[in-house]
């Protein structure tokens, strides 16, 4: 919860947290006040535009917007470790501060990516490799 304040407001969080289908201790699902009464309880500040622009975290929506990319591209970025994120559970929105995005090797996978270069994925150990002679 504490993560996702930075970048989600109470409804926002109430969302994910169903979504997810996690239940509050009473087995209640969550909503708006549900959040913000627990935010309250363990002294975790509100989600506010301007802590989140003045503390630098982004979702992965405002990162694409930032580096000018889909957010598709931004999410395959995260997969190959070349864009450090946060991710608090599977399937929970990624948290991005501002400044890792800033780095000379993202700026050189967004460059390529812009250029039309597809950036190569990761290997994976569990794909079938075909080699044919070469004519």
């Amino acid at each position: 919860m504490r993560d996702l304040a930075h970048v989600a407001s109470d409804r926002e969080i109430a969302r994910i947290l169903n979504r997810l289908k996690l239940k509050t201790g009473k087995d209640n699902t969550w909503t708006e006040g549900r959040v913000r009464t627990l935010r309250n309880y363990q002294d975790i500040p509100a989600y506010s535009p301007q802590e989140q622009a003045r503390t630098g975290w982004l979702n992965m929506a405002q990162a694409a917007e930032y580096l000018g990319i889909s957010p598709m591209s931004v999410r395959r970025l995260l997969s190959a470790g070349i864009i450090p994120g946060k991710q608090i559970v599977p399937s929970a929105p990624w948290i991005i501060r501002k400044e890792d995005l800033d780095t000379e090797e993202v700026k050189s996978a967004v460059s390529a990516i812009k250029a039309g270069r597809r950036s190569p994925l990761p290997e994976d150990p569990h794909q079938i490799k075909l080699d044919f002679p070469s004519m």
